[in-house]
């Protein structure tokens, strides 16, 4: 979920917006008044889907009956905001819980006339406890609604480099020791509001030259690199910039200085030097890891999170 809007429909200027959760949701003036029009076609209360080009939209209208409206009720419309890979469905019974909190609180009406009557402590107050409702209901919202995102990440490295094991090991909690990709592996796991398809590229030499084809529509790219063989680190180098190169430069970089639990392993300072990684024009980041012991791999995709919120 990105955010919520309560629109309502106010006698003189039409539907505009009363309250926004987060306060700083990041929409223009255009954009809410996009929303805000949606009251206009709607004329009963139901749950409906509009997909905006800058969000998906889980929507439900509904009338608050109020002793201060010339017809006896308040229009209002909330809208949820999603990205366009969440399923909007699921939002009907949340949403249907959420309108049945407001309509029992006793004269929300006057929340609606917050900003003509906002020096009346009675319509203050009410305001404050709508507000207060839209933060409870957004921070309260069970991961397993939000979880819809899927999300591509594109994994490689050299030969031997543990990029199966560790993908293993964070998809199904298990270390096994793997033969070589032949090819392409691909994991699918769940981790935190995100559901993840990792394609796991061979890193053989006469797998390399088809690893462009994995870029497409992935939104983060995870190098593995066997932090215990400095023999091939010009290697693994010289492969990382010529993906680097071919991938658009929004996409953000983990490094994984893998196999952390073998004698001989360096440090990331070594790492970074050798790959060159302050060099780049892009978020990077990179993690100490093992397969075997399943160190760094939660702080690893916990930054793969955090950067796919942002984005």
């Amino acid at each position: 979920m990105l955010g919520i809007i309560i629109s309502y429909f106010d006698m003189i200027e039409g539907s505009k917006t009363l309250l926004t959760y987060p306060d700083n949701l990041a929409l223009t003036e255009n954009q809410f008044h996009q929303i805000n029009k949606l009251l206009d076609v709607i004329f009963e209360k139901s749950f409906f889907i509009h997909r905006f080009d800058f969000s998906n939209t889980a929507n439900y209208y509904t009338e608050i009956p109020s002793k201060w409206a010339r017809g006896g009720h308040e229009s209002i419309l909330i809208s949820i905001l999603i990205s366009f890979t969440e399923n909007p469905e699921n939002w009907k019974e949340p949403l249907e819980e959420l309108i049945a909190h407001i309509e029992q609180t006793p004269d929300i009406y006057k929340a609606f006339y917050y900003f003509t009557s906002s020096s009346d402590p009675k319509v203050a107050k009410k305001f404050q406890e709508l507000k207060d409702l839209i933060k409870n209901f957004y921070e309260s919202i069970p991961e397993t609604i939000t979880i819809q995102r899927i999300v591509k990440l594109f994994i490689f490295g050299l030969d031997r480099a543990g990029k199966t094991s560790l993908t293993k090991r964070v998809s199904e909690n298990i270390y096994e020791q793997t033969s070589p990709t032949l090819w392409l592996n691909v994991h699918n796991f769940q981790f935190q509001n995100f559901q993840f398809v990792c394609f796991d590229v061979g890193g053989q030499q006469q797998f390399r030259s088809f690893w462009t084809n994995y870029l497409h529509n992935s939104e983060a790219l995870i190098f593995v690199v066997d932090g215990s063989t400095p023999e091939r680190f010009p290697e693994a180098k010289i492969e990382l910039w010529k993906i680097l190169q071919s991938s658009h430069n929004g996409l953000p970089l983990l490094v994984l200085n893998n196999k952390a639990d073998l004698a001989g392993h360096v440090k990331n300072e070594k790492i970074i030097a050798a790959l060159a990684l302050n060099n780049l024009n892009r978020s990077w980041h990179i993690v100490a890891t093992s397969a075997k012991s399943g160190q760094g791999i939660n702080e690893a995709f916990n930054w793969v999170a955090e950067q796919l919120k942002r984005r």
